[in-house]
């Protein structure tokens, strides 16, 4: 593989003219009146050297391409003096002007008098041409995409927009994977500060919760340098929102889409809940009825407390049939700068934006399984232990906002943000589940109702500056982030009817028969701190270098309870109708008027093996150096040292107690290099060799049992996780032409110690898992990005683009002894065994494509395809198998309208999954055919959005 990779390597260094074409760039312009800031509209501009008349629209605006070099332009309006200005283009740069005309008589039109004209030059950071730029200038492998482009693919959110950045693939439209690394190896930033966790089965935070009209840009750095967070291997992930305005702009979106499998069905299933769901606030009147930290009494004859507490529960229990309607999503942003009329070097920003969506989901056939390996070895064939097979409805409700306000001088910058989202997911599930022969309650056949709710928030503010001194050399940036999120299931009900062979419909426990209600609340509390200071342009010996060096520090904290409640059936009934609802009936109810006590009894006492309170820490310095050794040649080094604390307070099962003790205690030098080497302005050689980190997150290393509701798959918490070392070495090759076009090329190589995987529990429990380190792991990979514009159809005013990022990757980990025993011993015959196996989470290729067709007229249109190969979900023990995940071959459809002349009005429709994927994990063994583990078939979306910006 290594000789085919060093190929594709040499075959990209010889494409290096490929884009050598000598860039224009691209002038935006916006006229004001220099009195009332008010844009001017229908003035001229004359451009002295091209001899090129423009006028400005309504807004004040123009823009032209331009050659590099420097132009002299004459703006005049018969209401204005004449004004003059002097603007310099850049190869590649795309830059706004913003030329203020004075009233007549109140300003010099004399053209050698440039005091009477401000000018302002502003680089332009959310287009697609600005994010190759930033890429282009950066110390790391990074790659990103721009609100521009989320407009062009009619991305709703950051979920569906960052999947076409190189190298990444997204997990149910949420978890980011970069490189088909697990999501353990990724790191969420918003603003470059880190975001507090929402999901307790997940490290990276849910892109979904970001919609698109809140943010700028999206980069993802894919190599560290000393000045980022230690603790990502696969990519750094930060979500830019919309910071200072260029102009004033003001934008509603609504649209509506359709899945004929989920929407206007009338056999969704739901159950009655409070009207605040549909505001994402339906956990209050999910409280838990009793309290908590009460246990329950033994029933007895006449005791009044345990009928009031039965009682005290909701009585609805059973999922019913209701109707889903049109998904729906409704976003509106303002933002505009305002120019201080008492201080001209004094300018205020703001943006604010608002959104709200609500999607139905139904799933006529899931289906959740469980297999194993028979005890006979010669079988190969896996077994089937358990089959659920159902309907799962959900509709999920979200709502979110963002207020920036900016405001800076000619030396200052202070920028205020505040952040807060709030998603509500509704859940209602009917499931038949059969246990073979094989399985530990052989037989029993059991029907299931599952009513599920969850409620999450995540609320940050931010408070960022940026002070030039000396003359702008040297640079102070500062920036605080408290924040705090909450994860709250609340009132998780469970009703599960075993079905005799007889006829009988009881609650008998014996075959798995059970009424549960369950609360679980997470909340985390987190702060972020960091300072940088920055001296560029020391000059010395003929070499010229940049210092950056700054402290950083963060700490969370993390507090998870689980309230769970059994019902009993104190007469062992087996007249019982199936329908759960009737359990909660007055009449089944146990009363403590009767001598001889029956019906239905609460049993319950806090979960204290599943509570706990666990805090990190991470304190940071840095220093680096980026030295330029020639015109050409560069080099960044640089000593990141990370002290990281975790500690736990809980108990396990057996009673021992852990009072706040350290559990994770690390002192870790990340040494980092990069070497870049420009042949041209327009092309870099990239070597980068660093070290970093994983840690275990605070679910992964506690005593928490996290059971899933629907599957009755159950997470179980490990104290002994280990931090994990990994050794990176990437190698990148890079050439970025005109008018958005690059091609790259990287190979990449990653070392790990200690790597976290998710492992089956033991051969006794399949529905249970868990993480843990194993001996060592490697990863080797390559990644090729094409941009291209197709010029052949310029005649037809239009422009088509291809897009290509294609990466393959080879890992492999080395088992340890428990394990690799377990294979051996279910080994089946004829099987060749091996000490080595791919990584879990780990996927052997991704794959984006992309086309879009533009033209004068307003027509837009985007085709893209996404796929990432076969990955190791859950590694197997004993006799049970490794559970995969298949690859989903997503193709999409995006089709846009400008409907006037302003380009006020658009209309977009869009088509989601158009191949209709099933998203399938399934389980694989020696010579077996694989079988499902788990089935839900999305089907195909169609999404129309009319879009108002002024």
């Amino acid at each position: 593989m290594l000789n085919k990779v060093c190929s594709l390597f040499v075959i990209l260094s010889l494409s290096t003219g490929l884009f050598a074409d000598a860039a224009k760039g691209k002038i935006f312009g916006i006229v004001k009146d220099k009195e009332s800031m008010q844009p001017v509209k229908k003035a001229q501009v004359f451009i002295i050297e091209t001899q090129t008349i423009l006028e400005t629209d309504d807004y004040g605006n123009f823009n032209i391409d331009l050659d590099p070099g420097k132009y002299n332009i004459i703006i005049t309006h018969q209401k204005f003096d004449t004004t003059y200005a002097t603007m310099a283009v850049e190869p590649g740069k795309m830059d706004l002007i913003e030329v203020f005309m004075p009233k007549n008589g109140k300003g010099s039109t004399d053209k050698k008098d440039m005091d009477a004209v401000t000018i302002n030059v502003k680089a332009l950071k959310n287009t697609e041409h600005s994010v190759l730029e930033a890429q282009k200038k950066s110390l790391n492998v990074s790659d990103g995409i721009s609100s521009q482009t989320f407009r062009k693919n009619g991305d709703g959110d950051a979920g569906q927009a960052i999947k076409r950045i190189p190298g990444l693939s997204v997990e149910g439209g949420k978890y980011v994977y970069v490189r088909g690394l697990g999501d353990r190896y990724s790191k969420t930033q918003l603003n470059g500060l880190d975001l507090p966790g929402i999901d307790p089965d997940r490290n990276t935070v849910q892109m979904d919760i970001f919609p698109t009209n809140l943010i700028d840009n999206i980069f993802v750095t894919k190599t560290f340098s000393a000045d980022k967070p230690g603790d990502y291997t696969g990519g750094l992930v930060d979500i830019i929102t919309k910071d200072f305005p260029v102009a004033k702009t003001t934008s509603y979106a609504f649209s509506l889409a359709y899945n004929p499998a989920m929407n206007l069905r009338s056999d969704f299933l739901s159950y009655k809940s409070s009207a605040m769901d549909v505001f994402a606030a339906g956990s209050k009147s999910r409280a838990i009825p009793v309290d908590p930290n009460v246990k329950t009494p033994i029933a007895i004859p006449g005791d009044k407390q345990l009928e009031d507490m039965t009682r005290a529960f909701n009585p609805v229990m059973a999922a019913a049939l209701s109707n889903s309607f049109i998904d729906h999503n409704i976003s509106y942003s303002l933002g505009n700068q305002i120019r201080s009329k008492s201080n001209k070097n004094r300018t205020y920003g703001y943006n604010v934006a608002l959104n709200n969506s609500m999607n139905y989901r139904h799933y006529g056939e899931v289906i959740y399984n469980q297999y194993a390996k028979d005890r006979d070895k010669s079988i190969n064939e896996l077994q089937e232990v358990t089959s659920q097979k159902g309907t799962q409805s959900e509709v999920e409700t979200a709502w979110s906002g963002l207020a920036n306000f900016s405001t800076k001088t000619k030396y200052n910058k202070y920028t205020f943000t505040a952040f807060h989202s709030r998603n509500g997911l509704k859940q209602a599930a009917q499931l038949r589940s059969e246990a073979t022969s094989i399985s530990s309650t052989p037989g029993a056949i059991l029907g299931k109702n599952v009513l599920y709710y969850n409620q999450r928030d995540v609320t940050t503010l931010s408070l960022a500056a940026s002070h030039n001194l000396k003359n702008g050399k040297a640079k102070v940036e500062w920036a605080l982030a408290p924040s705090l999120s909450n994860n709250k299931e609340p009132d998780m009900r469970q009703a599960f009817f075993a079905y005799e062979d007889n006829g009988d419909i009881t609650l008998n426990i014996g075959d798995g028969a059970r009424v549960t209600r369950l609360w679980r609340n997470l909340q985390e509390k987190g702060a972020n701190a960091k300072v940088d200071y920055i001296i560029e342009g020391l000059t010395k010996k003929g070499f010229t270098s940049n210092w950056k060096a700054g402290l950083f520090s963060t700490v969370k904290n993390r507090v998870f309870e689980i309230n769970r409640y059994e019902f009993r059936d104190m007469v062992s009934r087996k007249d019982y109708t199936g329908n759960p609802n009737e359990l909660f009936e007055a009449s089944n109810i146990y009363s403590a008027e009767n001598n001889d006590p029956r019906g239905l009894v609460v049993q319950g006492e806090p979960s204290l093996s599943n509570n706990y309170n666990a805090t990190s820490t991470i304190f940071a310095g840095y220093v680096q150096n980026e030295l330029h050794l020639s015109s050409k040649l560069k080099t960044i080094y640089g000593l990141r040292l990370e002290k990281a604390d975790m500690y736990y307070t809980g108990q396990n099962q057996a009673g021992l107690v852990y009072d706040n003790e350290n559990l994770l205690n690390t002192f870790t030098p990340l040494p980092s290099l990069a070497v870049i080497y420009s042949s041209n302005v327009n092309t870099n050689l990239r070597f980068n060799a660093s070290r970093t980190v994983a840690r275990p997150s605070f679910k992964e290393k506690s005593l928490a049992q996290i059971y899933d509701a629907v599957t009755g798959r159950t997470f179980i918490g490990n104290l002994d996780l280990e931090q994990t070392n990994i050794t990176n070495v990437d190698v990148r090759w890079e050439n970025f032409g005109d008018r958005g076009q690059m091609f790259s090329g990287s190979v990449f190589a990653k070392n790990f110690e200690n790597p976290i995987e998710i492992v089956a529990y033991a051969p006794e429990t399949p529905d249970n898992f868990q993480a843990r380190n194993v001996a060592s792991g490697q990863m080797l990979g390559a990644e090729i990005e094409f941009r291209k514009n197709i010029n052949f159809l310029s005649s037809l005013n239009s422009l088509f683009t291809i897009n290509t990022n294609l990466s393959y990757i080879h890992s492999s980990v080395r088992m340890n002894d428990e394990e690799y025993r377990s294979r051996v011993q279910e080994q089946r015959t004829g099987e060749t065994l091996k000490r080595t196996r791919q990584m879990q989470g780990q996927s052997p290729y991704l794959i984006n494509a992309g086309v879009n067709y533009t033209t004068k007229s307003g027509w837009q249109a985007n085709l893209s395809y996404n796929v990432q190969g076969p990955r190791l979900s859950i590694v197997g023990i004993g006799v049970n198998a490794d559970v995969y995940e298949r690859q989903f071959h997503s193709l999409n459809m995006n089709v846009q309208k400008t409907l006037d002349k302003a380009k006020k009005w658009s209309v977009a429709l869009m088509a989601d999954n158009i191949l209709q994927q099933k998203r399938i994990m399934y389980q694989k063994s020696y010579e077996s055919e694989n079988k499902i583990y788990t089935q839900m078939s999305p089907f195909t979306s169609v999404k129309c959005t009319l879009r108002y910006s002024i």
